[in-house]
């Protein structure tokens, strides 16, 4: 799977990476406002968005917790910045 023509801003892909590297805590679906990766929930709210319509990611709430899943891109765009996901 190609991740070239995946295009995120620094800020988006910094954001996307930290979750990528906090999985692992979490069983591959990181709490997405755990504290572990510092965010304002307005600005993730956009780049959630903007990951799911990129199909990086998708999202579920378990017992009012958000938490972040990664799609097979999403693992990918991960891998090829050098974070594997559990």
């Amino acid at each position: 799977m190609t991740t070239a023509n995946i295009n995120l801003t620094e800020e988006s892909k910094r954001l996307f990476l930290a979750y990528a590297a906090d999985a692992g805590d979490w069983g591959g679906e990181p709490l997405l406002d755990s504290g572990s990766v510092p965010c304002c929930p307005r600005a993730l709210r956009g780049y959630l968005t903007d990951w799911k319509v990129k199909g990086l990611a998708e999202s579920f709430v378990d017992d009012g917790d958000a938490f972040l899943i990664f799609t097979d891109a999403g693992r990918a765009f991960a891998a090829a910045n050098g974070i594997t996901i559990a």
